[in-house]
């Protein structure tokens, strides 16, 4: 079977010129600012960067980064369309920590193109990965495209993306479409980055419950035990039992380390309205 011909630069003048129209653009921000579950907002996005090039996407929200040399070991929110088996073992594993653009991203604000990873490993100390790096990425698929890095969410989390390039095209033609598309593009990541970071994150191993999330949201509110006790027709004793229940299921010592972490990841309940 004949290999597959790289495009060449008139097809990538095929690709900009198939690109979406300004009025297509402003559509899709308003869908993504508007969505409100995560599955819209991903697919959506998906979908019209694929007609920029980039056909498969890395996305990942950390909302307690404090330590970017180690992003593996933070908690993290991450969407990928990449084939699971190939990034699933990257994501899970301290290769992560050894990713050069992952690591400018996480420090840094804006877009960076890939060809600018070999300066990166020199200036990270990181030369010696070099070759192992290309190995993997080679591997995986993953030759050219541009990594983004979201601004800081409420002075701790940190949002960061990678879009890669569909086979054929060269990080030089990459490039071009960025240079040509590449505000309009930022601008679709960066709403799809606030949509996403502010829905409830699937971080957590034991999810809570309902009633578990109101109360922590009448606590949070600056109710009292017994208030949120009267307020959900509940007793006190059913109450302190899910207060504790919650601490143990979030390795929290106190309600209110409990509601700060929910509170990071978009999981608390807010208090209905029982006035109605």
């Amino acid at each position: 079977m004949k290999p597959e011909a790289p495009p060449s630069d008139q097809d990538v003048t095929a690709l900009l010129e198939a690109a979406p129209s300004a009025q297509e653009v402003i559509a899709c921000i308003g869908k993504l600012g508007y969505a409100e579950q995560v599955e819209t907002v991903w697919q959506e996005f998906l979908r019209i960067v694929a007609r920029y090039g980039f056909d498969r996407v890395n996305y990942s929200y950390m909302p307690t980064l404090r330590d970017p040399e180690r992003a593996s070991r933070t908690t993290r929110f991450t969407l990928s369309s990449h084939p699971r088996e190939g990034m699933a073992k990257v994501y899970a594993s301290p290769l992560l920590d050894r990713s050069p653009m992952r690591i400018w991203a996480t420090s840094n604000v804006g877009s960076m193109s890939w060809t600018e990873q070999p300066r990166l490993l020199r200036e990270y100390g990181m030369e010696a990965d070099g070759p192992g790096l290309r190995e993997l990425l080679h591997d995986l698929g993953v030759i050219a495209g541009y990594t983004i890095g979201f601004p800081r969410t409420a002075q701790t989390g940190k949002g960061t993306m990678g879009l890669t390039a569909q086979p054929g095209l060269d990080q030089a033609q990459v490039d071009r479409i960025w240079n040509a598309r590449g505000p309009e593009i930022e601008a679709l990541a960066v709403t799809a980055h606030n949509a996403l970071s502010r829905m409830p994150l699937s971080v957590l191993d034991r999810p809570l419950s309902a009633t578990q999330r109101e109360i922590l949201g009448w606590i949070a509110d600056g109710k009292t035990i017994q208030d949120a006790a009267l307020l959900m027709k509940r007793s006190v004793s059913s109450v302190e039992k899910n207060l504790a229940a919650v601490r143990e299921a979030l390795g929290v010592e106190t309600t209110a380390q409990a509601i700060a972490r929910l509170a990071l990841i978009n999981h608390l309940r807010l208090p209905e309205d029982r006035s109605r």
